[in-house]
């Protein structure tokens, strides 16, 4: 095809230069014809030659647009003739190509980083000399950077701290996984679980490095709780145990023989049973709590009578420390969204621990007011009250203010925990305001059923 183009060319400038020669010869003789032939020839020659120079010109400027990243450029391949509408059209084809595989790409890249970005985990990647290269949403929000202004720069630099680079540093050395669990930031007491793996090219050779960040101060926290209640009920199960079975050793030694003795050692025997039955008892119950959604019934539950019930039931426990206990309940008040059942457990935790927790000659008053699209419940008395750093603590499981005192009354450390994730569970909450020496007032509100 290019000897083609070639041959056209030559043929047009000879063809041109000898029909001018033979018009000239006709004319003026030989001589003139020779001089007339060359010189048509030559302008002719120059004007194909103007011609394929801007051509050229022009698809030299289209590649110069494809490889600047301009993927649409294109060069008529119609405009042109022999080898370079094979060029325009060649480079059409590629630009084509290009744009395709640039697409792709592109595609590839935000899939790869959606993925990232949809990561709970903070993720940094670094190059083989600890610069960042790609960091995704979750490592921004951690350590509150944007991944445009941090690429390209040092580890350290970005994250200053000396064990996270001494990992990243470690492992693109030695080629190995290393995970650790620090404090990233200073004066935070939040625990980093960080697994930093190699990025391997051909098996072998490290060219960077994946640093996986993972928060894991709740998971540590729950494990901190989990430990402390296994212990407080092992404690709680060991007190009455050792002291049941001190009294049947005692027992079996002979003391049985003696009828007021051994009469007082079961009484203690059988309180003790009790309040290992109790305990269990608020563990299965709290454990259930915890493990499922409570089904509350549409009619929900009347609050009137229900405080009405603890009253009759706890009285005589207060008559017998000389407490006084009253309750004010509107007769117009709406029912809860609470089985009367949940009700009543609600409020014999809150009413009993006022009781115990008040001096002879005190108060104890059970209130309901609405408030809103909920019932305001509380419990107030005029007991030993509660002090400021505890008050947030009382609903935790096995928390005690005075431990001595609590058991000493019967209490499992578990009534108020109780109380809240019955609450809780029913879309309610609980509070607790208090003055050590005046008393304290429990607070809890219940939303209307529907």
């Amino acid at each position: 095809m290019a000897s083609g183009g070639r041959g056209v060319t030559a043929a047009f400038s000879l063809g041109t230069g000898l029909g001018a020669g033979l018009v000239v010869y006709l004319l003026l003789g030989w001589w003139p014809a020779l001089l007339a032939g060359v010189l048509a020839s030559a302008l002719a020659c120059q004007w194909l030659a103007e011609r394929y120079r801007t051509a050229l010109q022009q698809v030299v400027q289209v590649a110069g647009e494809i490889a600047a990243g301009n993927m649409e450029a294109r060069a008529n391949p119609a405009s042109f003739s022999g080898e370079l509408a094979a060029l325009a059209t060649a480079l059409g084809e590629i630009a084509q190509r290009q744009r395709a595989a640039l697409r792709d790409l592109v595609r590839e890249r935000d899939t790869v980083q959606a993925i990232l970005n949809s990561m709970s985990e903070g993720l940094v990647a670094v190059d083989q000399v600890s610069r960042v290269i790609v960091v995704n949403a979750a490592a921004e929000d951690m350590f509150g950077i944007a991944q445009e202004a941090v690429c390209g720069r040092y580890i350290l630099e970005v994250v200053r701290h000396t064990g996270l680079d001494a990992c990243v540093t470690k492992v693109l050395e030695t080629g190995e996984a290393v995970a650790e669990e620090m404090a990233l930031f200073p004066g935070q007491p939040n625990s980093y679980r960080l697994q930093v793996s190699p990025i391997k090219q051909d098996g072998e050779r490290v060219v960077g490095a994946v640093i996986m960040v993972q928060d894991v101060t709740a998971l540590r926290q729950l494990e901190k709780m989990r430990t402390e209640f296994v212990a407080n009920v092992s404690h709680e199960l060991r007190t009455p145990l050792t002291s049941i079975k001190g009294f049947v050793e005692t027992l079996l030694d002979g003391a049985v023989e003696n009828v007021e003795v051994s009469r007082r050692f079961l009484e203690i025997i059988l309180a003790e049973t009790e309040r290992l039955q109790k305990l269990i008892e608020d563990l299965f119950t709290l454990s259930w709590l915890e493990s499922r959604r409570l089904e509350v019934p549409e009619e929900g539950a009347d609050v009137g009578v229900a405080v009405g019930r603890i009253v009759e039931l706890l009285g005589p426990q207060a008559e017998a420390k000389e407490i006084g206990l009253a309750m004010e309940i509107p007769p117009d008040l709406p029912p809860v969204r609470m089985s009367p059942q949940f009700l009543h457990q609600v409020l014999v935790n809150l009413v009993d621990n006022a009781i115990n927790y008040t001096l002879p000659g005190g108060r104890v008053k059970i209130a309901a007011a609405v408030c809103g699209h909920e019932v305001k419940l509380e419990v107030q008395d005029t007991g030993i009250g509660i002090p400021p750093e505890d008050q947030a603590r009382v609903f935790e499981r096995f928390y005690r203010i005075d431990k001595a005192r609590s058991r000493a009354l019967g209490g499992t450390g578990l009534g108020l925990a109780i109380v809240k994730h019955i609450l809780e569970n029913h879309g309610g909450r609980v509070s607790v305001a208090s003055v050590p020496g005046e008393g304290s007032t429990f607070t809890c509100f219940i939303p209307f059923p529907g």
